[in-house]
């Protein structure tokens, strides 16, 4: 039995199998690198480009740090991570940041491998359309420079929309359009599809450069395609910060596109922020327009009251109660104005307005902090779904719980303002009832005195609220100076790599994909048309026992002879001890007789070569061994090394009863080495050897031969294997380089069908190279 460790031997085995197969795999590295060089050649680079964003979060209960800030309520709302992250890249502001640098027309030049590069602020000429025609989109207008002066203009089966740039709409659809056209730079060109004019702006031309193209794109192609490719992730789970990110063929475009694209995420968060403030500013400029008049007509009045008739001072008495008359009269003005301002609100709440301009100003005048909280969340909330339905995200889940807050914060509102106006409502009752007494006790007084201090009242009030109005609206100017917006830039635009194609993984995948070919077809045929090579390739094969190999040698001189010291007639003496020990189980003086076969898969592996030198071998130790030629059908025992027995009687003559057994043992030079030749060629083989008599005759010649040889027909032959069971050992020749190995594992496989008792293999044709653990095989001997 072959021992071995099943783990390791296995993995040596396949190992040993590739290396027959090596020269597969620089063929197909070569092939497989080359394919990858080319991919990457034609590929289209991608580039990425990326800056980091900082979000403000501010939540309820937080601290603001510019409230010492008159005028800070007016910032709007609280923000909020995860929706920032999302309407950032709402269309609305990609589409803003897009008009910022970009055309609607996009460039490119034709380079080799069939890849087109992207030119952006260096092409050497310019598409101008014309705005009022519409324009066939997104297809390919391939632009051949044949001078300065004039060009060819061609489209190759285009597909696209007939889009109208001034009403914003496609007015048709083509599909597989071909059109080619010769104009001149610098005059218009048109067609039923299109209208537009090319300008030369370029120096010079190459004639190896001188294939463009060009594309027209609306802005709601822009904005989907950059939409696609820009990318919004999170820094880290616990932060706040954004990784912004764009991917694109030209480096410097996209650098554009996020530079400009952050600038518009800040300007739009900073004039949202401003609104209120701005809204609040344009309602006092209104009213101090409308105090501004009353103050100059209350002041032209008193002026003229004062200046017709000469007026004493009041007495303290009627001066205290006209300064008593003028406080009351200001806190019922502020009791209505509350008042108003509480129905103002009521109404637009129970109106469902989303966004009011005045709402704030009017929560400001009343100096209510809930009611503000309530009012600046409800606004944010107002704000949020507002940027949700821009981004059209009317279907998301998000969406549906702003509604909701929305609707309970309206309900908590209402009820606020309810209370709020009733408390209101009662202080101006209060008030009016004051003032009705006091205004009694001045109808008492001198009429002169008491118009006086009626023009003088109305002076005051209006002077009041017009320095009312002029500090609110400065407060306003400073909270809208100061604000700051919720986004800031962390750090900068920079070019983080390519990103397509990735030379070094995509070159590494191919040296695989050549390793794992080559493994893959070498196994496959090494299974299927695989050869022996050499003992190795037995570690597979169950209850078998090497015994050895023959080396190759070109000339029979180097085995025949009494002192041969050559490493082939070496290679036949090691053979011979391995047999005898196979044959005596590890006895070698045990004086039993052995009948041994020797076969092989197929025909050509140097069966009767080694069956002839192994029997004259085992002669050599002084033991009668016969050599007995039993392949019926193409005998070669007798022709190749005993010519002198040709046309001699032997095993055929005597099953047929034509001889006797002693007259067909033929002795030859060799001492103690005898031969049986096959005799006359029988018309049934088979039943030549499956006679009785064939089986007595081998019985008896046990009885005078201690070592008895049968150099039997190859297993495909149907002959021999009527003889395994009859033999004490079968030994199978394989030839280096030459047997299959799936017919030797089959007829191995077949030895318990057969009913050998033992199985040996030898290894043929073996020759030996420079370092003793790697051979070169070949085919043959010579004489």
């Amino acid at each position: 039995m072959i021992q071995k460790n099943q783990v390791s031997d296995d993995v040596r085995n396949v190992f040993r199998r590739l290396a027959k197969y090596w020269k597969l795999y620089p063929v197909f590295l070569v092939v497989f690198i080359g394919l990858s060089y080319f991919y990457l050649k034609t590929k289209p680079y991608i580039h990425e480009m990326s800056a980091k964003l900082v979000v403000h979060v501010r939540e309820r209960g937080v601290q603001d740090p510019s409230s010492f800030i008159p005028g800070s309520e007016l910032f709007a709302g609280r923000n909020n991570f995860e929706n920032s992250l999302l309407t950032i890249q709402a269309s609305p502001i990609i589409r803003e940041a897009i008009s910022k640098f970009n055309t609607r027309i996009e460039y490119y030049k034709s380079t080799a491998f069939f890849k087109d590069e992207e030119l952006y602020n260096s092409t050497p000429f310019k598409v101008v359309i014309d705005g009022s025609f519409p324009q066939l989109t997104g297809v390919y207008y391939n632009l051949e420079v044949l001078s300065k002066e004039r060009y060819r203009l061609f489209i190759q089966k285009g597909s696209g929309g007939v889009y109208d740039f001034i009403n914003q709409l496609f007015t048709s659809k083509v599909e597989g359009l071909e059109y080619s056209v010769y104009g001149e730079f610098g005059k218009p060109i048109e067609s039923e599809y299109f209208k537009f004019t090319i300008f030369w702006e370029g120096e010079t031309i190459n004639e190896d450069e001188n294939s463009y193209k060009f594309r027209i794109l609306t802005d709601d192609q822009l904005v989907a395609s950059y939409k696609s490719r820009l990318i919004l992730e999170p820094a880290n789970l616990n932060g706040t910060v954004i990784n912004v990110s764009i991917r694109t063929g030209n480096p410097s475009k996209g650098m554009d596109f996020l530079q400009a694209f952050l600038e518009t995420v800040i300007e739009n968060n900073l004039e949202r922020k401003n609104h209120i403030a701005n809204s609040t500013i344009d309602y006092i400029d209104q009213l101090l327009e409308s105090v501004s008049d009353s103050l100059k007509r209350a002041e032209r009045t008193l002026q003229q009251y004062q200046s017709v008739r000469d007026v004493l001072d009041v007495s303290q008495s009627a001066e205290r109660l006209y300064s008593e008359l003028s406080k009351v009269r200001d806190q019922k003005q502020e009791f209505e104005s509350q008042v108003d301002y509480l129905q103002y609100l009521s109404d637009q709440i129970s109106r469902d307005d989303d966004y009011t301009e005045y709402s704030m100003s009017a929560v400001m005048a009343l100096n209510n902090n809930s009611l503000s909280i309530l009012m600046e969340e409800y606004i944010g909330l107002v704000g949020q779904r507002t940027r949700l339905i821009e981004n059209q995200q009317t279907k998301s889940p998000l969406l549906s719980q702003v509604e909701g807050r929305i609707s309970n914060l309206r309900k908590t509102i209402r009820e606020n303002v309810r209370y709020a106006l009733n408390i209101a409502e009662q202080d101006l009752r209060k008030t009016e009832t004051r003032l009705a007494g006091i205004e009694e006790q001045i109808r008492k007084l001198p009429e002169t005195q008491r118009n006086l201090q009626i023009f003088h009242r109305d002076f005051r009030l209006n002077d009041e609220t017009y320095t009312y109005l002029m500090q609110k609206k400065a407060e306003a100017q400073i909270a809208r100076a100061s604000n700051l917006p919720d986004y800031e830039v962390f750090d900068p635009p920079s070019y983080s790599g390519l990103v397509s194609p990735k030379s070094k993984k995509i070159t590494g995948f191919a040296v695989f994909l050549a390793l794992l070919f080559s493994t893959m077809i070498a196994l496959v045929y090494d299974n299927i048309y695989g050869k022996v090579k050499d003992e190795k390739d037995f570690l597979d094969l169950d209850e078998v026992s090497f015994l050895g190999e023959i080396l190759h040698t070109r000339s029979l001189k180097k085995l025949l002879g009494d002192n041969q010291f050559s490493s082939q007639a070496e290679s036949i003496r090691t053979l011979r001890s391995n047999l005898l020990a196979f044959c005596k189980d590890g006895n070698i003086q045990s004086s039993r007789s052995e009948l041994i076969l020797i076969s092989s898969s197929v025909q050509g592996e140097g069966k009767t070569f080694t069956s002839y030198f192994l029997a004259r071998s085992l002669s050599k130790l002084k033991k009668p061994t016969l050599l007995i030629e039993l392949d019926l059908r193409r005998p070669r025992l007798v022709s190749a090394y005993a010519p002198e027995l040709r046309k001699k009687s032997g095993l055929v003559n005597y099953v047929n009863g034509e001889v006797d057994l002693k007259s067909i043992i033929y002795p030859t030079s060799e001492e103690d080495f005898y031969i049986i030749p096959s005799g006359n060629m029988p018309s049934n083989p088979s039943e030549i050897l499956e006679s009785e008599k064939f089986r007595e005759m081998l019985s008896e010649v046990k009885k005078h031969f201690d070592y008895v040889v049968l150099d039997s027909a190859p297993l495909i032959v149907a002959d021999t294997r009527a003889t395994i069971p009859l033999a004490d050992a079968v030994l199978m020749v394989t030839r280096a380089g030459y047997t299959p190995l799936t017919v030797l594992k089959k007829t191995i496989h077949n030895m318990k069908e057969f009913k050998a008792k033992k199985v040996g293999l030898i290894l043929n044709d073996v020759s030996l190279g420079l370092n003793r653990r790697y051979y070169n095989y070949k085919y043959g001997y010579r004489k």
